[in-house]
């Protein structure tokens, strides 16, 4: 249902917006506190794939984002997030996730030369945030399990890549009781592409 959403939103192209937000609930109708984030050059891919039938493998994925209050104000009814049961000690393993994310797609779309300074100070930026984050995660976490999680980051800084599919399977690997409730965003990228493809 969320893939036909996002493939029945390609008009959004057509606006004066850059980003398309959605919001999913519950059967009380409460809001998912993680949203989806589309970038609109993501939509415009996604519409010439659709009509020459042809799979993008740089299409930028949908991205998890958390649902602000500013988000909930734009709606005349009122709307309150349901809670997601996770041990707080190991939010600094999601927030590396989505921090590794972010890295990995700011040197795909930062790659002109102009931007090498900008590009250079956002990756710095980034990767202070997840030393802040394994610095919290001290006493939480097995050496091992610590060491796994370096040679991850470190992968990912010398040039590998870190996509939805990755994203999914770091979720899955370091927070399982996360998974489902992020899943939805990266699920619905590849089963775009699984559509394009007709298997």
């Amino acid at each position: 249902v969320l893939l036909e959403f996002i493939i029945d939103s390609i008009p959004f192209i057509k606006g004066i917006f850059d980003i398309l937000v959605i919001l999913t609930t519950d059967n009380f109708n409460r809001i998912n506190p993680k949203a989806l984030r589309i970038y609109k050059q993501t939509l415009i891919e996604l519409d010439e794939s659709t009509k020459t039938n042809t799979l993008n493998n740089d299409l930028i994925p949908p991205f998890p984002t958390d649902v602000t209050q500013a988000m909930l104000d734009c709606f005349e009814e009122k709307y309150e997030c349901f809670k997601i049961k996770v041990d707080d000690s190991l939010i600094p393993i999601g927030n590396i996730a989505e921090e590794l994310w972010a890295y990995s797609t700011a040197r795909e779309l930062l790659s002109s030369p102009k931007d090498s300074a900008y590009l250079t100070e956002s990756l710095n930026v980034i990767k202070l945030s997840i030393e802040k984050d394994f610095l919290l995660l001290s006493g939480k976490l097995s050496i091992k399990e610590i060491e796994k999680l370096y040679d991850t980051c470190k992968k990912i800084y010398e040039g590998s890549r870190f996509d939805n599919n990755s994203y999914n399977d770091f979720i899955n690997t370091y927070l399982p009781a996360m998974a489902h409730s992020e899943n939805f965003a990266t699920d619905v990228s590849r089963g775009a592409q699984t559509r394009l493809q007709g298997t």
